[in-house]
């Protein structure tokens, strides 16, 4: 969509059929090209993961869309590079991991990222999309993590300098616990269990309350 004010426009690039439930990162490049990196579903993955959490197959099926929990599988981390001068998407698939909640360090949002972290039934994963690298913190046994949330070190001078926060649920259904990781090194930090339990794929931002002025 156009970024001038008041303009309607709309282009559209063609691109192989897919699913996405989330969005990584996406920016404009120094080509003017827009870069848009997501975990991406085939129609098989798509089917899969879609029975697994309770939903229908069918053509009534994509109705009341609910969130993935731990039971999400065959997504892929996906970029698509979208050319204002050629109208064309090259799309290329940047890790063969499992991949879902796909997060990265908010400062850059918009802007051109070298992280991002996934996550799946096997753990959580730093990827570097420059080096073309991942490495996977795995969960222990039946422990499924959820959205790993990065917060950034009060002194931070480094993209990944801080620290990863994932609600992590257990199989069981009993009580869960926040997982805190380095995100540099992908190593554990801390471990908070909880009273209570977390159901799998629970994710979201919290906001603090606006000061109210007089």
């Amino acid at each position: 969509m156009s970024r001038t004010p008041g303009s309607t426009d709309v282009r559209w690039y063609d691109v192989d059929p897919c699913y996405v439930f989330h969005v990584g990162n996406a920016y404009e490049d120094t080509r003017g090209r827009i870069v848009l990196d997501a975990a991406r579903y085939d129609r098989a993955g798509f089917q899969h993961a879609w029975s697994g959490i309770g939903g229908s197959t069918g053509a009534s099926g994509l109705a009341g869309v609910r969130e993935p929990g731990h039971s999400q599988a065959s997504s892929v981390l996906h970029r698509w590079t979208l050319d204002p001068v050629n109208g064309r998407a090259c799309e290329s698939q940047l890790d063969d991991r499992d991949a879902e909640f796909p997060t990265h360090n908010e400062a850059l949002t918009g802007r051109a990222n070298r992280y991002l972290y996934t996550v799946s039934g096997d753990g959580i994963t730093k990827h570097d999309l420059t080096r073309h690298t991942s490495h996977a913190y795995e969960t222990p046994g039946s422990r499924y993590a959820g959205e790993a949330v990065f917060v950034p070190a009060a002194d931070a001078t480094g993209e990944d300098e801080g620290w990863l926060l994932s609600l992590v649920s257990n199989d069981d259904g009993e009580a869960g616990e926040l997982l805190v990781l380095d995100a540099t090194e992908m190593t554990v930090q801390a471990v908070v269990e909880l009273p209570h339990p977390v159901p799998a794929g629970f994710h979201g931002s919290w906001l603090p309350e606006p000061v109210q002025r007089p």
